[in-house]
Order: structure tokens, then sequence, then C-alpha cells
């Protein structure tokens, strides 16, 4: 099969979602999409807006920590390969003050229901390849001239991990997932994950991985009620519980400085300048994406 170029998605086509320069450009230096483990791929925007890689990997669920939505994500041809019921949508800012750890175990547990539970591709699945991607408002059609066996690849539960570079909001996530998979400490996975792509998770969601170790991947203890013995209730880690005062903290000082004027705290809708829920078929995991 004769190797393609992938479109060309230029910045006034898709979300800018950074807050800084690392955020403003792809890092060049790494593909849109790598292979980190069977059945695991750690990718930037770019991956989960083209047909023709998800189809060629066998992507078959992505995550995607970010700003967004993106409307490409609604395409037919994306969704033919990807549906709504198999894509989470996790509000996340690269930013120091973005709580990813508390939304880890959730995410994680889906990222294993996907692999494990999900029926797998029909043979059947038409190609994406004589399907066009238009752009949101600018017509742009991103016709593949490769064409793809009609009978299809062969049938696996890949996940796309991916934010807007994939060094790192995506990159957490996906060390997080291998940590609690293997059992493994966070130097030992940052260094495993660097041997595919060069990451960079900035140092406050480093601090939340050390954190998401040091509680062995549960951030709650289950304690008995004496007054209702059936109703058990969760108390926080100790490790977790500090996290979360130091969190309140350093939010607490950015505020009184004023040099950030609103925490973003997502609700039942995308409240992430993204477009209303009704406007997205993605699995929604809500909370504090921070300034």
């Amino acid at each position: 099969m004769t190797s393609n170029t992938n479109p060309n998605i230029s910045g006034d086509t898709l979300r800018n979602d950074g807050l800084d320069n690392q955020d403003l450009t792809l890092h060049l230096e790494n593909p849109e999409i790598v292979q980190i483990r069977p059945v695991l791929f750690l990718g930037n925007v770019k991956s989960s807006t083209d047909p023709q890689t998800l189809y060629q990997h066998n992507i078959t669920a992505i995550v995607s920590p970010l700003i967004g939505p993106y409307a490409r994500w609604e395409h037919p041809a994306i969704r033919q390969i990807v549906p709504g019921a198999r894509h989470l949508f996790v509000p996340a800012r690269d930013s120091n003050t973005t709580d990813l750890l508390t939304r880890l175990p959730a995410i994680c547990d889906w990222i294993d229901t996907q692999i494990h539970h999900w029926p797998t591709r029909s043979s059947t699945l038409p190609s994406p390849a004589t399907q066009g991607i238009a752009g949101p408002s600018h017509g742009q059609s991103y016709r593949r001239s490769t064409s793809i066996p009609a009978r299809g690849k062969p049938a696996e539960q890949n996940v796309l991990v991916h934010c807007y570079n994939g060094t790192s909001r995506s990159a957490t996530v996906v060390i997080a997932y291998l940590m609690r998979k293997d059992g493994r400490g966070l130097d030992w996975m940052q260094e495993f994950v660097e041997c595919s792509r060069s990451i960079y998770p900035n140092a406050s969601f480093l601090d939340q991985l050390r954190v998401w170790e040091q509680t062995k991947y549960q951030l709650f203890w289950l304690m008995p009620n004496p007054s209702a013995p059936l109703q058990p209730y969760y108390q926080p880690k100790d490790e977790y519980a500090d996290f979360l005062a130091r969190r309140e903290k350093k939010l607490y000082q950015l505020q009184q400085k004023g040099g950030q004027s609103s925490r973003g705290v997502a609700g039942g809708q995308y409240g992430v300048g993204g477009y209303a829920s009704s406007r997205c078929s993605c699995v929604y995991l809500p909370g504090d994406y921070g300034y």
C-alpha cells in the first residue's frame, strides 16, 4: 500500500486550546501517532481528526483530554470508525492548575472497558478512503486517494489517547494507565513511554502522578460507617488529601493576585469554550479543568 501524507490541518480550522507556547505549535519531532503498548496509542490532535490514521491503526476508541470538543470529530467518516459512545472527552487545560488526578480512576476504568468489552470491528466496515472531511466552516475537502481493502483490517481493540501535542495531558493519562496496569512506579513508566515518544508532562501533572503512585492508584479508603453498616463512606488517602489542600491554596493565591480571572468547572454541558453537549456525541467526563 502506498503511504500517504496526512492532510494539512491549519490553525484556523482547529481549536487552539493552549495557554502557553507548548500548545501553540505542534512538536514536529513527534509523529502524529505512536504505539506505546499493544492496543494503546499516543498521539496529537491531528491523529483524532484523520479517518485514514484511525483506520490504519485500528483505533476503536479515543480519549481526548484537552479543550474542545472539535467539530470534525462528528464527521461521519470519523464516527463510522469511532462512534461517540467510544470517545471520551475530558476537558483539561495544559496548566499547573488543572486537576487530572481526580479523574484518573474513571479514565483508566473507561480505557479498560473499551479494550475488553466492545465488540470487534465489523469486517464489512467501509473504508474512509473515499470519504472527504470538511472543515467546520471553510468547506475544505480532505479526501484521501489511497485505497484500503474493502474486507477491512484485522479486528483489534486499540485505544488512542491524545491531546493537542500528545506530549503533556495525554502523556500523563497514558503513564497513569500503565502505572496502574503494571503496578510500576512513575520514574520507570515515564522512561518507558519516552522510549516511543518525546513527552513533556508539566510539573503539576508529574506531581499528580507521584500522588497516584503513593496512593497505589486508589485515591480513597473505603471506611466502615458505624451508624449505617451497609453504607460505608470514602475517605481521601493522606497523600490525596494533601494534594487537594495544596491545589486549593494555589488556586486561592492566584485569585488573590488577580492573575487569573476565572476558574473552569465543566458541568453538564461543554463549558470549556466548546460546543454544547447536544452538538457532540462524545462521552463526557466533567471536572475542574483549571485556569
